[in-house]
């Protein structure tokens, strides 16, 4: 049996002795492993942070659009309330609805544009 088959099945192989580090070594590290943990919950926490900011901003969006369409609703159930109980006032009814809802779509879009970005 050749040489490279030997090592190839594992025999002739010693085990390695044990490290031996002076006590600078052992200190250093040990100093290396402490830093290496430290990035790792620095960059845990950061992951864990990125959560919250993603959660609250879905939150925001939420609560936002959920206000508006509610407010889009009672605009349109008064605009009909009010052209039901004056028919001749459906022009300018109709032009402050109109309004109303171009305002509450600029406040939702000025939201999404902060919260996204």
């Amino acid at each position: 049996m050749g040489d490279l088959m030997r090592w190839a099945d594992g025999q002739g192989v010693e085990p390695l002795p044990p490290a031996r580090l002076t006590r600078f070594e052992q200190r250093q590290h040990g100093r290396s492993l402490t830093r290496l943990e430290h990035k790792a919950d620095l960059q845990s926490r950061a992951i864990e942070l990125e959560s919250e900011i993603g959660q609250a901003k879905v939150h925001a969006i939420a609560n936002v659009g959920n206000a508006a369409m509610t407010a889009q609703a009672l605009i349109s159930g008064r605009e009909r309330l009010l052209v039901e109980a004056e028919p001749a006032a459906i022009h300018g009814v109709a032009y402050v609805s109109q309004k109303l809802t171009l305002a509450l779509g600029a406040v939702v879009d000025d939201t999404l544009r902060e919260v996204t970005k």
